[in-house]
């Protein structure tokens, strides 16, 4: 404790006027919670007071009895000279913490308030609505038989767990498709309720449960301010307002003010600076619970309007809403994945098909040409066809001589001295051939004779 008062760096009777005045200063909420918490019990009281009858007879007497004490005793010494400082510190303490705990009902009201009336007044999300009840129905009965009017709102949280008709794609699935496909402006639906999911950590009960706690608490600290002004009044130790004072007021009533609706206090009440934050707070206080009044009211006729059960607690209609529209997103993902792996797949098998028509068609070309010859080529066959006739090479073969005309023929040649070779004029021609074939037989007809001799 001693180290903690040391820190503030502040006389204790300073802090003791300040406290008695309920004038908190630059003190913050810790620091003040701290200095309510090192106020004397009964015992400490009376063990004080006993010890410091030493200094009653001279000053010098009780700062020499005063310094043989802790730090956090010479603290509580100097707080036993304040009437009702456990009282004086709560409201000190309140005033500090006023602003963030008003601000934060006011922002909670404000956040429903404005879910609210997006969830009324979103004609995509009514939209949605009627088409989830479509689905459902025909999943159901087929769109024959009873059909549903309406359904529960956590009934849309099991859109994720229900298989579709082909057994695996989820009906939340298969929706998100049906809005594609019909009204994809729906998709952007979570646009129009912007404020749902800070509203689904909101709940109207415990709202009105703070506000409450801050009606009894500001309701006490205005009691405490009256009687402690009545008591400087009689005494005559009222001083009047600063222009500070006068400014802080103005101030703190534009800032808390976060409601349109409430009022604001245009002129001063209260005697002392606690009386007049008092009177100020339970103006603030008053509205805020006319503001949660109108919001339970508009809150019920969303219930209302979505029939559901009118005891449903604001955050598990938000929540709600909030699970849908964060599963709806997911699964929009999850099939415009699947989408686009289904393009890829199809762009894949349309180039290998035209890869393997392209490759058909390459050897389709080739053979064609292999097949094909040029028109000069079947020209220049067809010029030398027409000389091979004309010089009498392109006539049939001869026929194959037996082994008797080849053996006559060798037996001939034996005996005959070959001819000399004709001049090259006669070379090849029928002419020589014939001239051969006489000599021949003259020389032969010549050698029968001699051997008859």
């Amino acid at each position: 404790g001693g180290i903690i008062l040391a820190r503030l760096k502040m006389e204790y009777s300073k802090i003791a006027e300040m406290v008695d005045v309920m004038d908190s200063g630059e003190f913050d909420s810790t620091q003040l919670s701290a200095l309510k918490e090192f106020l004397p019990n009964d015992d400490e009281r009376k063990a004080l007071q006993a010890y410091m009858k030493k200094g009653e007879a001279s000053p010098h007497a009780a700062a020499e009895a005063l310094s043989h004490l802790s730090e956090c005793e010479k603290y509580m010494v100097a707080m036993m000279k304040v009437d009702n400082a456990a009282s004086k510190f709560d409201c000190m303490l309140f005033r500090v913490q006023f602003k963030g705990r008003i601000d934060e009902i006011i922002e909670g009201i404000n956040i429903v308030n404005k879910a609210c009336e997006e969830v009324r007044s979103s004609d995509r999300l009514r939209k949605m609505m009627a088409m989830i009840l479509t689905l459902v129905n025909q999943i159901n009965t087929g769109g024959d038989g009873n059909l549903a009017v309406g359904f529960s709102l956590d009934a849309l949280l099991k859109l994720n767990e229900a298989k579709a008709f082909d057994k695996k794609t989820s009906v939340l699935q298969y929706l998100v498709k049906l809005v594609m496909q019909n009204d994809d402006s729906l998709m952007e639906f979570n646009n129009d309720i912007e404020s749902v999911p800070a509203a689904g950590g909101v709940m109207l009960e415990a709202l009105s449960g703070d506000v409450k706690v801050l009606a009894d608490e500001v309701k006490h600290v205005h009691e405490t301010a009256k009687a402690e002004a009545d008591r400087l009044e009689k005494e005559g130790k009222l001083r009047k307002i600063t222009l500070a004072e006068l400014s802080e007021q103005v101030t703190v009533v534009r800032q808390i003010g976060g409601l349109s609706h409430y009022n604001q206090i245009d002129h001063i009440t209260g005697r002392t600076q606690m009386e007049r934050f008092a009177s100020r707070a339970t103006s603030i206080v008053d509205n805020t619970v006319d503001a949660l009044e109108d919001l339970k009211n508009t809150y019920a006729r969303v219930l209302s309007y979505f029939g559901e059960d009118e005891k449903m607690a604001s955050n598990d209609f938000f929540g709600t809403m909030k699970k849908f529209s964060l599963e709806f997103k997911s699964a929009a993902e999850e099939v415009e994945k699947q989408e686009k792996a289904k393009l890829k797949e199809k762009l894949r098998a349309a180039a290998k098909k035209a890869a393997a028509a392209s490759r058909i068609a390459g050897i389709a070309s080739a053979n064609k040409n292999k097949n094909r010859q040029p028109i000069g080529d079947i020209a220049s066959m067809a010029a030398n066809q027409a000389k091979l006739k004309r010089s009498g090479m392109n006539d049939k073969p001869s026929r194959r001589k037996t082994s008797s005309e080849r053996s006559r023929e060798e037996t001939d040649s034996a005996g005959e001295e070959k001819p000399s070779r004709p001049p090259s004029f006669m070379a090849g021609s029928g002419l020589a051939e014939a001239a051969a074939a006489a000599a021949r037989k003259r020389e032969k007809s010549s050698s029968g004779q001699s051997k008859e001799e």
